[in-house]
């Protein structure tokens, strides 16, 4: 294992992110069941990679200081996004002569990234990785032999498995939503991080192993699920927390594409695409493009649905809309905000503000 694969790291990482988002919009818009289904790796695809990117991080930081800032780049821009949201989806009902929406435990409940108006919830996730993602970092510079650390992770995960299954078996009442909404998302997507981490430390033909691994078990359990059942069960229904079904189809898939666009870069394909202004603008500002995309879907399916032709009642329609309008105004904002800044002159402290809420 000590032979690692050789590529720019920061190209495929942005490859992979970007199609992580695309299939995240996708969900949103209720495509058909199996193209539902084939797209169902894009949040564990988007830890792995949340993880893989911490490896090249060249920050001195301490635990504490890393988590404060990481924190404060993932909550700020989603809560200044929920304030803009509430406040427009106000002038929509009005205009629209319907009544408001929301409630304030929805409301309430957004802010706090469990549920709410939903979606927010992937916040959550990338909040509780950024927890664990510098212990896992130094527990695989400590542990020499990266097959140790990787036991490691499924040790961990194991145990996550079984008391998920106890506890459920139990039915113990939740304590104030910690294990619920905390420990049994921290440790699935925790250790998808963590495998991250070791991406860089495996060569080809154990990543290739590993997604092999991934997509037997991932098959087993999808023949067991459908003659138990006697229809077909997607993983969507092992999302909630994640479970082995659900994250073995996302690893396997995330681990092929992983390979492919490591294998693509090195040929130099697409390297004109992805060193062009656009895609690095994208890529880069994904989550101001996700959170934005919230906004077009609820309204497009709360508001304008109801009031367009049926012809153009299509998921690909609903797609583009969403996609094209969360794109220009997440450029429109970095623009805006770029020149308030700049005239800003020596207003560091409000300039520091102004980009981690509206520019990271």
């Amino acid at each position: 294992m000590s032979r690692s694969i050789e590529v720019n790291r920061d190209q495929r990482l942005d490859v992979l992110r970007t199609i992580g988002l695309l299939c995240i919009i996708l969900a949103h818009v209720s495509p058909p069941k199996a193209i539902f289904q084939m797209r169902n790796f894009d949040v564990p695809l988007m830890v792995l990679i949340s993880g893989a990117a911490y490896c090249y991080s060249k920050s001195k930081e301490t635990y504490l200081k890393y988590l404060i800032k990481r924190i404060l780049r993932l909550v700020l821009p989603t809560w200044t996004f929920l304030s803009i949201y509430f406040v427009l989806f106000f002038f929509f009902a009005k205009i629209a002569g319907e009544s408001y929406p929301y409630s304030i435990d929805q409301i309430l409940k957004s802010y706090s990234l469990i549920s709410g108006i939903g979606y927010v919830w992937v916040i959550r996730v990338f909040i509780l990785c950024a927890m664990v993602i510098p212990i896992f970092s130094s527990l695989i510079n400590k542990i020499k032999n990266v097959k140790w650390y990787l036991l490691l992770l499924v040790f961990l995960y194991v145990i996550y498995e079984f008391s998920y299954r106890y506890l459920g078996e139990l039915n113990i009442q939740y304590a104030n939503g910690i294990l619920e909404y905390v420990v049994f998302y921290i440790f699935p997507y925790g250790c998808i991080a963590g495998f991250g981490l070791a991406l860089h430390k495996l060569n080809r033909n154990t990543i290739v192993m590993a997604g092999i691994l991934f997509l037997l078990i991932f098959l087993g359990m999808f023949c067991y699920y459908s003659m138990e059942n006697g229809n077909i069960v997607w993983t969507q229904h092992y999302k909630y927390p994640a479970r082995i079904y659900y994250i073995s189809y996302a690893l396997a898939v995330s681990l092929l594409l992983y390979l492919i666009i490591g294998l693509l870069l090195r040929e130099n394909v697409f390297i004109k695409m992805i060193n062009s202004k656009p895609f690095r603008f994208f890529s880069s500002f994904t989550i101001w493009i996700y959170l934005w995309h919230i906004l077009y879907v609820n309204l497009w399916e709360r508001i304008l649905v109801e009031r367009l032709p049926d012809k153009i009642h299509n998921f690909i329609i609903e797609y583009i809309f969403v996609l094209v309008f969360a794109t220009i105004t997440a450029l429109l904002q970095k623009i805006i905000v770029s020149n308030i800044i700049i005239s800003l002159g020596p207003r560091l402290k409000l300039k520091a503000l102004l980009t981690e809420m509206f520019l990271k």
